[in-house]
């Protein structure tokens, strides 16, 4: 044990990073319920709420961070999108350019905010929201994306991510983007 000034500092420390978990972690059945899904793997919920930034700021506190989970979301978002564009525009003209309006970042950040998801969200300050900075952008998007690979991963079958772009993603687009 290390002491400073007859404090016990490693007790200090086991305390404050005890405190951050129990605050991470209070939220989540909140969250659950506000996107309408589960995922019993805590860990993955946590990991996806959690910012590149943040994990590298408190590593004792997060294990990962979001970026492998919004790289497999990232990848089923396109799939799902691709085939709710071939189903609904494919007599109609370029596919490609329908489907980029459904993963297109600036409409995931949106999204986000209108959901009104970001304080579950765990980033470090700096960002510029009013207007949203490019980097605010992919930080929401991310999140999103990372939200669809937990789900994917937890259940291990892809029509629960499905059912959360359906649900969320898809409608929302489809109300707000030409």
């Amino acid at each position: 044990m290390v002491a400073l000034n007859g404090i016990d500092f490693l007790s200090i420390v086991c305390d404050f990073l005890m405190e951050i978990y129990s605050k991470v972690t209070e939220h989540l059945p909140e969250l659950e319920l506000e996107l309408g899904i589960s995922i019993s793997n805590r860990k993955l919920l946590i990991e996806a709420m959690t910012s590149e930034k943040t994990k590298k700021k408190h590593p004792d506190v997060f294990e990962n961070d979001n970026q492998c989970l919004a790289f497999l979301g990232d990848s089923i978002l396109n799939y799902i999108a691709s085939e709710y564009v071939y189903d609904k525009f494919s007599k109609k003209g370029d596919l490609t350019t329908a489907r980029k309006k459904y993963i297109k970042n600036e409409h995931l950040e949106l999204l986000a905010t209108k959901l009104d998801l970001i304080p579950f969200f765990w980033f470090e300050e700096g960002y510029h929201r009013n207007p949203p900075s490019d980097s605010w952008i992919r930080l929401m998007a991310t999140f999103l994306e990372a939200i669809i690979g937990a789900t994917y991963l937890d259940k291990g079958d892809i029509n629960d991510s499905r059912i959360f772009i359906e649900k969320y993603i898809i409608p929302n687009i489809d109300k707000t983007v030409p």
